[in-house]
């Protein structure tokens, strides 16, 4: 990452289609983002960022990864990390 840049920031697309999937997969499991909110104790609004492909609305990129792997471990989507994680690293 660059001076200045947010995290998330070199690769929207990655992060928008990601965020898409596991909003997609949430929404199969008939969870609510505060249900899964509250069982993976991260704000609603960073999980609502990361599905919206907000990786700026983050504290970090560091932040931005670690809630990432965790979310998509809750939705029994860690398969689908692999190089999507590679945000800027």
């Amino acid at each position: 990452m660059e001076d200045g840049e947010e995290p998330g920031e070199e690769h929207p697309d990655v992060l928008r289609e990601l965020g898409c999937a596991l909003r997609n997969q949430r929404l199969a499991l008939g969870q609510s983002l505060s249900e899964a909110a509250k069982d993976l104790k991260i704000k609603e609004a960073y999980l609502s960022a990361i599905e919206d492909g907000r990786g700026q609305d983050l504290p970090g990129k560091a932040y931005l990864k670690g809630f990432i792997r965790s979310y998509a471990g809750y939705l029994g989507l860690e398969y689908m990390l692999g190089s999507s994680l590679e945000l800027g690293t």
